[in-house]
């Protein structure tokens, strides 16, 4: 088995635990009951995971965030998530 030396630690992480890590990561985002947190995007890179995606609003960063935050084999998450927020009624009149 071939091991992969993280830049953040010592340890050393396996491969099959990485490929385990994204897999893991990518599917909790896609079994979210939230529909733009399905459509996040996951890479996972020398034990930090990196969400990248557009939300509506900081609690949803913030839920993509936890759900991914507990996996084996990721010691850090990066969260990319854009917070766009929808216009308004008000402001699409005007």
């Amino acid at each position: 088995m071939t091991a992969l030396q993280t830049s953040h630690s010592k340890t050393l992480i396996s491969i099959p635990v990485v490929a385990t890590a994204l897999r893991q990561a990518r599917q909790r985002l896609l079994s979210n009951c939230y529909s733009e947190i399905r459509e996040l995007c996951a890479t996972l890179r020398e034990g930090e995971l990196t969400i990248n995606g557009v939300v509506r609003s900081f609690y949803l960063k913030q839920i993509a965030q936890t759900i991914v935050r507990d996996i084996q084999g990721v010691e850090k998450v990066t969260n990319n998530v854009s917070v766009v927020y929808p216009q308004t009624t008000r402001e699409q009149s005007q």
